[in-house]
């Protein structure tokens, strides 16, 4: 299948190896990702699509190559894969939004019961622990721990 995409590449670009090499690659991608039926198609089905892709100034879904914007992707970090990262939001809560949350949290605890105080310092502790681990940390079957959560989360709608 390979000589097929190049040969035919190769008669298209007429010695310009780089649009050779990104043919090769827009056509490689779309049947790596193909399903085994499409994978059946001919190889010059796939030849033709790369070419296609190239010649259109397409390329391969996420990346951002000179030959677009007429440059080095190392000279240029603010068009590199997709924008400038300067731009991306940061989601991470803010120190008033912190503060909120501990003292909320500091008040459903208190107004909890002794069951449901273990349930909420274990879930603070690691919060990556599951139903089932909870569940076998508190001696509690994992539909009960749900049922926990549940009650936890009506006593905080209620405050």
């Amino acid at each position: 299948m390979l000589s097929v995409i190049v040969n035919y590449a190769r008669a298209c670009f007429k010695g310009d190896d780089g649009r050779v090499a990104d043919a090769v690659t827009a056509a490689w991608f779309p049947w790596h990702t193909a399903t085994a039926e499409q994978k059946k198609l001919p190889a010059s089905v796939w030849a033709r699509a790369g070419v296609r892709r190239v010649l259109a100034g397409r390329d391969l879904p996420g990346v951002c190559t000179g030959r677009q914007w007429g440059g080095d992707p190392l000279e240029r970090p603010d068009t590199y894969q997709g924008g400038p990262m300067g731009e991306v939001p940061d989601r991470r809560p803010g120190p008033l939004d912190l503060l909120v949350g501990k003292e909320a949290l500091a008040e459903l605890r208190a107004s909890a019961t002794e069951a449901h105080r273990r349930l909420i310092d274990l879930v603070a502790d690691d919060q990556t622990l599951g139903t089932g681990e909870l569940a076998r940390l508190l001696g509690r079957s994992p539909s009960r721990i749900s049922q926990m959560r549940r009650e936890l989360a009506e006593l905080n709608e209620t405050k």
